[in-house]
């Protein structure tokens, strides 16, 4: 009897915590914290970088960092690398953190909070 009492006890918590929930706070988006700003410069026919494994290979993408004004921007988003996403039609690239969208000129919201610091602001993938 005691454990019927303390299962129906648990049902009702969860049911009234889920229930009293805001709605607001579920996300239509993924949202990914951006902690790096770059400009992308594409790299000639041979160009070569040293690894830290002390190997040579072709470079593909020069990254600069650079900053970008604070505020939101509309933007489209492709995966060029693992936590590393082209805005399309211009010269920049961001660096996520954690960020696991496999965007393909993806529609998106890129907010700007900080110039400096670890983060930057967010990306929401829409």
């Amino acid at each position: 009897m005691k454990e019927i009492f303390r299962q129906c006890t648990y049902f009702l918590f969860i049911v009234l915590a889920f229930s009293f929930s805001e709605p607001g706070l579920v996300l239509d988006a993924d949202e990914c914290i951006v902690v790096e700003i770059y400009e992308a410069i594409q790299a000639e026919y041979g160009v070569q970088v040293l690894t830290p494994y002390g190997t040579l290979e072709d470079a593909e993408l020069i990254l600069i960092p650079t900053t970008i004004e604070e505020g939101s921007y509309k933007v489209n988003v492709t995966r060029e690398a693992p936590d590393l996403y082209a805005l399309e039609g211009t010269d920049f690239c961001i660096k996520t953190d954690y960020c696991l969208e496999l965007a393909l000129y993806d529609e998106a919201v890129l907010k700007i909070d900080h110039t400096y610091g670890y983060t930057k602001g967010i990306l929401l993938i829409l």
